[in-house]
């Protein structure tokens, strides 16, 4: 088979060829056996070794995997799952807690908690009227019962 590649992308690889110390050749086999699974006509979206570096470190220092675990991911960082129910939130809902736990001079995740701790505290305490006996407020090792 044979391919038309423009003088510039030949250039390109021909240069990133002689620092690997590899045949052009094997480096263009490679970079298309790694696109062979998509479809022709596939949109993908290739990130750059910098920008890599820079997901692994706000995805908590964890290389990503593939596609599906880099969408897996995000999903996590921007959603909160009750039961059945996801709480979404937009990058301007993530915005507003930063700028309200730097306002408060707190780390995000202190704001989250209390948040979290709110909601707690209406569906368990406020709605029912006592302490529920089932569902305490607080996580097991920090309740407090009074001696019998």
């Amino acid at each position: 088979m044979r391919i038309t590649v423009a003088d510039t992308t030949v250039d390109a690889y021909d240069a990133f060829a002689r620092k690997q110390g590899k045949p052009v050749d094997q480096l263009v086999e490679a970079q298309l056996a790694r696109f062979k699974t998509l479809e022709p006509g596939t949109r993908a979206v290739v990130i750059g070794k910098d920008d890599i570096e820079k997901l692994t470190i706000a995805l908590g220092g964890i290389p990503v995997k593939d596609a599906a675990d880099l969408v897996a991911r995000v999903e996590n960082l921007a959603a909160v799952s009750f039961q059945h129910i996801r709480l979404n939130f937009s990058p301007q809902h993530l915005a507003e807690l930063q700028h309200r736990a730097e306002r408060q001079g707190k780390p995000v995740e202190a704001v989250i908690r209390e948040t979290v701790n709110r909601m707690a505290e209406d569906f368990f305490w406020k709605s029912g009227g006592g302490e529920s006996v089932l569902v305490p407020a607080t996580p097991k090792a920090e309740v407090s019962h009074p001696a019998p």
